[in-house]
């Protein structure tokens, strides 16, 4: 499975995705003001101004206008991308994974049915993979539609731990994992329990090939260019 890293955040780049090599297109989603935006940097209060910590720059945004200010950076906001939108350009024509973003508390019960509302609706369930580190909602969205495919994103030690412990009591069948942890002991126990792993970032070809080789389902990248090297993906038609 290639994966094209944050290339739904932005319509340019979107476009780009949607006739390029790839199998699903990475699209950070946030729950801003009753809207659900594409978009990876949080905002800044009410301003229309957003942040992010300079590292997340390789998502590539399409916000010009940057100031940087020691770890972070902040842009005008511009033009909201509504998911919406970005769900209707690539029906019919590519898969998505929605990186889930933020944290909602009492909210986050119904932000997950409205999700699963809008997929229905727009008939878009089987086209997309839903993820995120946000836990609490990945498991609102599973209860209020268990057929969607839900990656836990683990970035940490300490969450691969944690999941390891869900894994006794709940048969999450998807994560999205940090490469930085992957071992081959590790992915071979996940692989025996039937487990589809999806890891990022990967733009290093030789290391695409590696990880493929060690079982990984899905290679996320920021170019285009590593992810039509690989050629047709032989797991393409798991997403289970």
């Amino acid at each position: 499975m290639r994966i094209a890293h944050g290339f739904g955040n932005g319509r340019r780049r979107l476009l780009r995705a949607l006739i390029g090599p790839v199998d699903l297109i990475e699209t950070d989603v946030r729950f801003q003001d009753g809207k659900m935006v594409a978009r990876h940097e949080r905002k800044l209060g009410p301003l229309p101004l957003l942040f992010d910590e300079k590292a997340s720059l390789h998502i590539k945004s399409e916000h010009r206008c940057r100031l940087r200010l020691w770890r972070w950076y902040i842009a005008l906001e511009g033009n909201l991308l509504a998911l919406q939108e970005v769900l209707a350009q690539a029906k019919d024509k590519r898969g998505l994974l929605l990186d889930l973003k933020g944290e909602y508390g009492d909210r986050e019960e119904a932000l997950a049915q409205t999700l699963a509302e809008m997929l229905e609706r727009m008939g878009m369930g089987e086209q997309v993979t839903i993820c995120g580190q946000n836990w609490s909602l990945l498991g609102h969205l599973r209860a209020a539609a268990p057929h969607l495919r839900v990656h836990y994103s683990i970035d940490r030690t300490d969450q691969l731990e944690a999941f390891l412990a869900m894994l006794e009591h709940d048969p999450i069948r998807g994560i999205c994992l940090n490469q930085a942890l992957i071992e081959e002991s590790l992915i071979e126990h996940l692989k025996a329990l039937g487990i589809t792993i999806y890891t990022w970032t990967v733009d290093d070809l030789w290391r695409a090939h590696e990880l493929l080789e060690l079982g990984i389902d899905g290679i996320i990248s920021n170019s285009l260019e590593t992810l039509g090297l690989l050629g047709a993906s032989p797991h393409r038609q798991r997403q289970t």
